[in-house]
């Protein structure tokens, strides 16, 4: 089995390509990357609405067998 590129040079050439190659990797890797830096904030953003909406004290043994 024989590599398709000579050697690292010609690998990061692309026969020529390597403008619109290494474009297309670097959009998606932003794409990616952007895609995981959205679900995390939106992750905290539902997480801090849903701590909003529980009662931040908790109810008593008392408490709780009145209702």
């Amino acid at each position: 089995m024989t590599p398709y590129f000579a050697n690292f040079a010609d690998f990061i050439a692309m026969g020529g390509h390597a403008f619109y190659v290494w474009l297309c990797y670097g959009f998606v890797f932003l794409a990616v990357v952007g895609m995981i830096v959205y679900a995390k904030a939106e992750r905290n953003m539902v997480l801090k609405k849903l701590k909003k909406r529980q009662p931040n004290k908790r109810l008593t043994n008392k408490q709780r067998r009145a209702n």
